[in-house]
């Protein structure tokens, strides 16, 4: 999507290279034009370029936390003693929480992307598996849902902007 978006750019800014040039006696109407495809071309790169690099950003943080959280339960389960198993096991759900916060950041920055929705629901699905039921995306009890609402939510998303030509 952003090569593609790439070329387009590209094309406009191409395509317009010969429009810079001063003409004689133009009408107001040819002026106009003229600046169109440089105008559009850069309200574009918000949603060519920042978006895209916001949600990898966010993705890459959520997949670092997600790895943080298994290492950290899998040695919950080898942990001798009770006390540290519980504090190991609270500590993974803590940064599987910052996990879904990421994937639902994600989400956000990219709306039309089925794969964020179907990412964040898988993530909010191994946060309730550590007992969390309830969830907010501003970390606090304002906005607070069921986790299984968030996933039912995200997965119609994903059904819904799945890819038609797959």
């Amino acid at each position: 999507a952003v090569m593609a978006a790439l070329f387009v750019l590209g094309g406009l800014l191409l395509a317009d290279k010969d429009t810079a040039r001063p003409q004689p006696a133009t009408s107001l109407l040819s002026r106009v034009f003229a600046w169109a495809a440089p105008i559009f071309a850069v309200a574009l790169l918000h949603a060519v370029f920042l978006l895209h690099i916001e949600s990898g950003l966010e993705r890459q943080a959520a997949q670092g936390v997600e790895v943080d959280a298994r290492e950290t339960a899998q040695r919950a389960a080898m942990a001798a003693t009770a006390v540290e198993r519980s504090a190991l096991k609270k500590q993974s759900q803590e940064l599987l929480a910052e996990a879904v916060q990421h994937r639902h950041a994600v989400l956000t920055a990219a709306p039309y992307d089925g794969k964020a929705a179907y990412d964040f629901a898988m993530a909010c699905i191994a946060l309730r598996q550590t007992g969390m039921r309830n969830w907010s995306p501003e970390g606090g009890l304002a906005g607070e849902r069921d986790l299984g609402d968030w996933v039912r939510e995200a997965l119609q998303n994903t059904c819904r902007l799945r890819m038609r030509w797959t």
